[in-house]
């Protein structure tokens, strides 16, 4: 059997995540014990987030934190900006913003991190 070093099979994971999805994961973690391990000690393979209309939140949540504080890469579709179910799920992915290195999103989403980001002003007391 030939080693193939974590960090090419990381890069490999990610090209897969971004191709098919993060369901592209659970199956490659069921190959080997090394490339589960590769898989579970990656959180960037987790900072591919994709929120659909058919997303469960749940599901975006937990993602979003195997991810950790790694630089996150997101793909939002303007349906999911009006479901209610997955509000939670925006509303942290807005709070994370910072940590976006590349997103595909609607106008609206980006209004919506301009303003998380606006500090509010305060009367003295």
């Amino acid at each position: 059997m030939i080693d193939i070093p974590p960090e090419i099979l990381a890069s490999a994971f990610e090209i897969g995540v971004l191709r098919w999805g993060i369901r592209y994961l659970p199956p490659m973690c069921l190959v080997c014990k090394e490339w589960n391990q590769v898989i579970i000690n990656t959180p960037h393979l987790w900072g591919i987030i994709e929120v659909t209309t058919n997303s469960h939140a749940e599901f975006l949540l937990d993602q979003t934190a195997r991810a950790k504080a790694t630089s996150l890469t997101i793909f939002v579709s303007k349906g999911a900006l009006n479901s209610h179910s997955l509000a939670p799920v925006i509303r942290g992915l807005v709070a994370l913003s910072p940590n976006w290195i590349k997103a595909t999103v609607a106008r609206t989403s980006l209004n919506k991190c301009r303003r998380a980001r606006v500090p509010t002003k305060t009367r003295p007391a």
